[in-house]
């Protein structure tokens, strides 16, 4: 690249290039030996070095199979990102004869690294989105179609993980091909801490590239909310302008709730913040992110809809309730529901009616999950709410089991009239609308003629 480039482009130091990178000299040293561009003042001693921000990008995208580019924002402290994983974290299992993975006894962790990864380039019928992940609270494993392990990626030891109630792993194609790894939250073995929820990015060879955690701290009137968060949910977007992750997480104890959208660096973009758990994320398109869960403050499922590319802001709490973050961003979303308790969760005392999502080409599907089952493998007892695309209303109704559930009540006194006779027969009467153009109103499920 010409010597010509921007004096803002420059990095002149060591620390300055680590900065940069998120690491320690001696790991930046160390990466110029695997062709990390640092150049040398002419004419002065050799630890007079500097180099380019465009050079050294251009290095991470051309590496990114063998070295891991620029750190998080938020980062594991306890965890490095950017260098490879240790050995003993990712176990690749070995070959029939004739086709072992490379190994060189007492070569340091790069190159074991680079050799696996050569090796695994090398096993087309390998790659990660024809492998099949299963999760323990202790380690991943990798199998192949034909029912062989390929490799092993090991927790920390002194941690037990928590998983979430999504699928823990998603896989990612691309030219930027693994697997993401979610994990809830953990807790150490030795003391029981409690520690927030990780979200890592694999290789195809079951290398730790990357990971993030939330580490935010967060007040509403006055009360702080900091760590430890819980991971609920991860979405994936592939676009033309590049990968995009979506990230929901909810406070381990109390009922903040936090939303993040991460680029293919797993740089923070923004943060949403709502006073409600968040239980699952959604591409809807490139600039559209739903999000479905509770809203405290309106003691009520919720969805709302947001324009990712500008996050920093909260659900539209009043000013003064005690939901009402204090120094969250000003933007609101573009749209905001929330559906109230149904009688038999009411009547039950079930637990919050969280609402969960269900995409679909022509239409947006919530579930409300309005009463727990009675017995372990039995149905939920929901509501069934159905949204245009321009997210207009289009129908509410309980489920066949939701019905069932009343009947159970009505028999044992519970509920003293029958379906006929219900309030809600019809199915949920109302939902509440916020919008940034008209506030909140309340909005009616159209119902077929009689």
């Amino acid at each position: 690249m010409s010597e010509t480039l921007p004096e803002h482009d420059r990095l002149d130091s060591w620390k300055a290039i680590g900065d940069y990178l998120a690491r320690d000299i001696r790991t930046v040293q160390r990466w110029e030996g695997q062709g990390l561009p640092i150049r040398r003042v002419a004419g002065a001693r050799g630890a007079s070095v500097f180099a380019y921000r465009s050079e050294v990008d251009q290095w991470l995208r051309d590496s990114r199979t063998i070295v891991t580019p620029v750190a998080p924002l938020s980062e594991t402290p306890d965890e490095p990102t950017a260098a490879p994983a240790p050995v003993s974290a990712v176990t690749p299992v070995l070959a029939p004869a004739g086709h072992r993975w490379p190994y060189v006894a007492g070569a340091a962790v790069l190159t074991v690294v680079v050799l696996a990864a050569v090796a695994w380039r090398g096993r087309s019928h390998a790659r990660a989105d024809t492998l099949r992940y299963d999760v323990t609270i202790e380690r991943m494993i990798a199998t192949s179609p034909d029912g062989r392990e390929v490799w092993r990626f090991d927790l920390p030891a002194d941690e037990k993980a928590a998983l979430p109630d999504v699928p823990p792993t998603i896989t990612l194609e691309g030219d930027a091909p693994g697997v993401l790894l979610l994990t809830a939250h953990t807790s150490r073995r030795s003391d029981g801490e409690p520690k927030g929820g990780l979200l890592r990015w694999l290789s195809p060879a079951g290398l730790l590239l990357r990971s993030f955690a939330f580490h935010d701290r967060w007040t509403f009137a006055g009360a702080a909310f900091d760590e430890p968060w819980t991971l609920t949910d991860a979405d994936v977007l592939d676009a033309p302008e590049g990968r995009r992750i979506a990230v929901s997480a909810h406070h381990d104890t109390w009922w903040p709730s936090l939303v993040t959208v991460l680029d293919d660096r797993f740089a923070r973009h923004g943060t949403f913040v709502n006073s409600g758990w968040v239980l699952n994320v959604r591409w809807l398109s490139p600039d559209r992110l739903a999000i479905t869960g509770f809203n405290q403050a309106k003691d009520a499922g919720m969805l709302a809809i947001l324009d990712p590319s500008h996050l920093d802001g909260a659900s539209p709490d009043d000013a003064g309730s005690p939901f009402h973050c204090d120094a969250c961003g000003a933007v609101r979303p573009e749209f905001y529901a929330v559906f109230p308790r149904s009688e038999v969760n009411r009547v039950t005392g079930s637990r919050f009616n969280g609402a969960v999502f269900d995409a679909r080409r022509d239409r947006v599907i919530i579930h409300t999950r309005e009463a727990e089952p009675e017995a372990s493998g039995s149905p939920l007892s929901e509501a069934i709410y159905e949204f245009s695309p321009s997210m207009e209303l289009q129908s509410a109704s309980y489920g066949s089991d939701y019905w069932s559930r009343h009947r159970e009540l009505e028999l044992s006194g519970k509920l003293k009239h029958t379906r006929d006779q219900c309030p809600e027969r019809d199915g949920p009467p109302v939902i509440y609308v916020w919008q940034p153009a008209t506030g909140w109103r309340t909005v009616r499920p159209p119902r077929p003629p009689q």
